[in-house]
This record gives C-alpha cells, structure tokens and sequence, in this order.
C-alpha cells in the first residue's frame, strides 16, 4: 500500500472511532471549502456534496460516513492536490470531540462552541 493510501485508510479509521459519523453541519461545511467544491465540475459538485440543510433530515448515519468517506478519498486520492489532502486531514484531526455527529454519542450531549 503507497503512503497516501495508508494515510487516507488512517484519516477514515479516525472519522469512524468512538462512532463518529461525520462533522456536525457546521463544521462539515468547511469540509466543502477545503475541497474547493465551487471550482470542481457538476459531476464531481454531486458526490463530493455535504449531507446537510435539507439532505442531513433524510440522509442516515451510514449515508453521511459514507459520503465523508469519499471525500476523503476524493481529495487523498483523486484530486492530485497534495495541499487539499493535508488541509483536510489537519482540519478533520482538530475537530473537537463535541463538533462530530455519533451513532451513540459517547460524550454526552456536549455543544459545539468552537470557531471554524
């Protein structure tokens, strides 16, 4: 397995310990500026989408992970932008435990109180 692989398969076992499902909308929103999703085309726009507003009510926890998934491997390994990946991966490591949705929350129902 290359390097960047590996660190990809890394960043997704992060995403998923202690039953992360994705950002909170908030934060997975950013998630969209890092991959530059307005400068990506219409085909790639549609499956590098966040699932929030209206798609976080009907979209399930498996939906979500999935769709974070991808992304990952999007910019890891897909975009040809090293700068993408590394931006992505320091921001999805800072996100605060109380800043991720959950299948069983293991932290309460803590808030979300940090900046972007």
């Amino acid at each position: 397995m290359n390097k960047r692989k590996k660190e990809v398969e890394e960043l997704i076992k992060f995403c998923t310990m202690d039953n992360r499902v994705c950002p909170v909308p908030k934060r997975w929103a950013h998630v969209m500026k890092i991959l530059k999703f307005k400068e990506q085309d219409k085909d790639i726009q549609g499956t590098i989408r966040c699932l929030i507003l209206s798609g976080w009510s009907f979209s399930s926890n498996d939906s979500k992970k999935k769709r974070l998934h991808h992304q990952i491997r999007f910019a890891g390994l897909w975009s040809n932008d090293d700068k993408m990946f590394n931006e992505l991966k320091k921001y999805l490591l800072s996100i605060e435990k109380e800043c991720w949705h959950y299948t069983k929350r293991p932290y309460g129902l803590g808030w979300c109180k940090s900046k972007i």
